[in-house]
């Protein structure tokens, strides 16, 4: 026989279990919903490191081209340097034999 009081255990039972149906779904959608932002996250992350890399790789070749600007100069300035100092030396080979002649006039000067 069929009692109220069965009828009412029945439909509990019944929403029960409906509602164990609805939060399945819920529950699955809720841990696809947290791995899509977690997802969302890691992108947002890549990116910002891969902006970060790129100014790294911009920075490395500016410095790259410094130092080849400097290297350069320093080949430019080292030949100069050669130069001037060969310059200097013919000048004080010729301040030495002017000396010498002067010396030698200031002598005959005074004999």
């Amino acid at each position: 026989m069929f009692s109220l009081k069965n009828g009412y255990r029945a439909l509990a039972l019944a929403a029960a279990a409906a509602a164990l149906l609805c939060a399945a779904p819920a529950r699955a959608q809720n841990s696809v919903d947290a791995k899509k932002k977690s997802l969302e996250e890691i992108n947002r992350q890549l990116d910002d490191k891969r902006r970060e890399l790129e100014r790294y790789k911009a920075e490395e070749e500016r410095i790259s081209d410094e130092i080849a600007g400097l290297k350069k100069e320093e080949k430019r300035n080292s030949s100069r340097r050669r130069e001037l100092e060969e310059q200097l030396e013919r000048s004080r080979s010729r301040t030495g034999e002017a000396r010498q002649k002067f010396d030698s006039l200031e002598k005959a000067k005074k004999d």
